[in-house]
């Protein structure tokens, strides 16, 4: 009976680590996808980096706003699987992802300080 729980237990810790890596990879690649239309909103000077590792608007004009909500979302669902694999929060995540982001945006992005003062790189 314990072999067969075992036997069990790892048949569906196989399926579901296999899933959550198919998961992962749709994720980017719907990310990936969108990428082209969030750098064109950035470099518009609509979008920018905020310090909490997801993409905000930076003016009233909310061109593309379904785009950069799905994206959005799936920074969440990636920071979700990197937080529970890692055995940290959520917004402890984010918040590496935030500075990552930030460190990486082209010259002329909005970026979000500390303080939530955005700023031209």
């Amino acid at each position: 009976m314990m072999q067969r729980q075992t036997c069990l237990f790892v048949v569906l810790t196989s399926f579901l680590l296999g899933s959550t890596i198919a998961f992962a990879d749709d994720i980017t690649e719907r990310m990936t996808s969108r990428r082209p239309t969030i750098e064109a909103l950035k470099k518009e000077g609509l979008l920018g980096e905020n310090n909490k590792g997801y993409l905000e608007f930076v003016t009233t004009n909310q061109k593309q706003k379904e785009v950069v909500d799905a994206q959005n979302e799936d920074r969440k669902k990636g920071y979700e699987i990197v937080s529970k694999k890692q055995g940290v929060s959520l917004e402890q995540v984010a918040k590496i992802r935030s500075a990552y982001y930030a460190k990486n945006a082209k010259s002329g992005e909005y970026i979000q300080d500390a303080s939530g003062k955005w700023m031209r790189k």
